[in-house]
């Protein structure tokens, strides 16, 4: 599943795929490339995002120099429940909530 670019602070020629992996679907490979270098106190983290703007995090990950990354992690839910999968730059301010500086999105497998 493709996500595209979104938002102001995406650099050109940013790219992100999901893949949902596990023997029943239960986990998620996500692979960036083209994003900016995560800051001291700043991290990407990954979405699902729902029609009336629910949010469950599924996790964060930080990108070094070269704009790649990839991480795997479990899915607590049904990715099919949620319209998309976000990408978002966030805060390290301890906040849970999302920054609002989505950097990519693309539709689940709904």
């Amino acid at each position: 599943l493709a996500l595209d670019t979104i938002g102001e602070e995406v650099p050109a020629g940013a790219s992100g795929e999901v893949l949902l992996t596990g023997d029943a679907g239960d986990q998620l490979t996500l692979d960036v490339s083209g994003l900016e270098q995560t800051g001291d106190r700043e991290f990407y983290e990954l979405w699902l995002l729902g029609e009336q703007d629910e949010l469950v995090s599924l996790g964060s990950f930080r990108v070094k120099p070269g704009g790649d990354s990839q991480i795997e992690v479990p899915l607590p839910v049904n990715p099919e429940q949620y319209r998309y999968f976000d990408v978002s730059i966030e805060p390290e301010d301890g906040s849970p909530d999302h920054s609002g500086r989505s950097v990519l999105r693309g539709l689940t497998p709904s």
